[in-house]
């Protein structure tokens, strides 16, 4: 079956304008014609087919829009100023599992103990405004464990995210991490509020209590106030980080590295369930002069993520790769940048798969076998493979966000050949915008906004 399609960018930009002013004036003629006839006492059952057509021809309207967008898009990636363009019509047959965060707000505490062994503990909460039109609550415990080894002395404060106090230290650290949690989908933001109001309340009476928490969740499902959750969510995981840091009453300087690997899943209400491979890392380093309050640096952070979908019945129904980013390299005098940027851009990229079950079967036990071995030749060619399959079937959408976060605590630290002591505790919120979202077809970015 041939799914290509010739469109005239011209042509198609005359259409587009005709039917948006042919069909507004349909609609506003059958409304007077309606009020009219009901003013005469005319039956007016007629009328119902002119709005209808009206009604189609708008809701038809987004497709031709995305159409002509991608024309010519692919028009001006070809620079040679044809009037006629060629198109797949499978680039626009394809949905997307999930609905885009629009917006989103979480906070979190953390708290963390030493004596010769670290032990984390926080709770978080995240707000996700979605495309739909609904709300995603998600409402996330943590615990960590580990050991490291490192040599120094500091004591200071954190005040909105910068660091004020005197010592030096270095340290290299392994933790085992585990988080759990829960997740809500609200109608409209009222239902959201009282839920953040008495799961708030609910918190803070089990933290007072002598209940373990990892059983807070459990717990919190048993109240009468507390609604069913839609889904469920657990995650094991291996971190580790280095840094090297001298703190003085005039600066700061330092630098610091993490990685992270981590398995987990997702199970839902009806059923279905996602398990996930995801690996993070970040980078960074800076110097802060107190008196001029001047600083300079730069700060990397990507994730990788590898999902793998299920029906209720177990068979895998997509597969996605993602990876994550965000980078800034700063100049800042008194909180104002003089080089680099306010406003770092937090970049999604996807590909994603549907599943044909079992016909795929082979082609996903290679892939996630070809993970224990990223270098090996089985994995290149499991690699090609799944481009190639990507390309035909699947696609490619990436997804911009604006990132703001803020930071605030304490902290006491010493360390003196392996033997840590010290606390530290803070809140921390983030908040996200979402900007846009692109899709690629034949090598070219299209906007999917309206």
């Amino acid at each position: 079956m041939n799914d290509i399609s010739q469109i005239d960018i011209a042509a198609m930009r005359s259409m587009i304008g005709s039917l948006e002013d042919g069909s507004e004036g349909l609609l506003d003629a059958a409304s007077r014609l309606r009020s009219r006839a009901s003013y005469h006492g005319l039956a007016a059952g007629e009328l119902r087919q002119i709005t209808d057509i009206g009604q189609w021809t708008q809701e038809e309207l987004p497709g031709l829009r995305e159409r002509l967008r991608l024309a010519e898009a692919i028009e001006a990636s070809a620079g040679d100023n044809r009037p006629v363009v060629n198109l797949s019509e499978a680039a626009f047959n394809h949905e997307l599992t999930d609905p885009v965060t629009q917006r989103a707000f979480g906070g979190g505490v953390d708290v963390s103990a030493t004596v010769v062994v670290t032990l984390e503990t926080g709770e978080n909460v995240l707000v996700e405004e979605l495309s739909d039109g609904r709300f995603r609550v998600t409402d996330g415990q943590g615990f960590a464990a580990g050991a490291g080894v490192g040599v120094g002395l500091e004591a200071g404060v954190i005040i909105d995210g910068k660091e004020y106090g005197i010592g030096a230290s270095a340290s290299a650290d392994v933790m085992l991490s585990f988080k759990q949690g829960t997740t809500y989908y609200f109608d409209d933001l009222a239902e959201v509020q009282r839920f953040l109001v008495l799961n708030g309340a609910t918190t803070i009476a089990l933290n007072m209590s002598p209940v373990l928490r990892p059983f807070h969740p459990w717990i919190k499902q048993q109240t009468p106030w507390t609604p069913e959750a839609d889904e469920w969510f657990a995650e094991v995981g291996v971190e580790g980080q280095g840094q090297i840091r001298a703190m003085g009453i005039i600066n700061t300087i330092g630098g610091e590295a993490a990685v992270g690997a981590y398995l987990g899943g997702t199970y839902r209400r009806d059923g279905t369930a996602t398990v996930y491979l995801r690996g993070t890392a970040e980078w960074a380093a800076g110097v802060h002069t107190i008196p001029g309050d001047v600083e300079a640096g730069f700060a990397l952070d990507g994730e990788v993520l590898v999902e793998l979908d299920l029906d209720a019945d177990g068979n895998p129904t997509a597969l996605r790769f993602q990876a994550a980013g965000i980078g800034e390299a700063y100049v800042r005098e008194q909180g104002e940048t003089i080089l680099g940027t306010d406003d770092p851009r937090y970049v999604e990229l996807t590909y994603e798969l549907p599943i044909d079950w079992p016909a795929d079967a082979e082609l996903i036990g290679d892939t996630l076998s070809s993970l224990e071995d990223p270098t090996s030749p089985m994995a290149a060619t499991a690699a090609d493979r799944l481009t190639t399959e990507i390309a035909e079937r699947g696609f490619i959408y990436r997804d911009t966000y604006a990132l703001g976060d803020s930071e605030f605590g304490a902290f006491a630290n010493g360390q003196v050949k392996g033997l840590d002591v010290g606390g530290s505790a803070g809140l921390d919120t983030v908040q996200r915008q979402h900007l846009s979202r692109e899709y690629r077809h034949d090598g070219v970015w299209v906007s999917s906004n309206p």
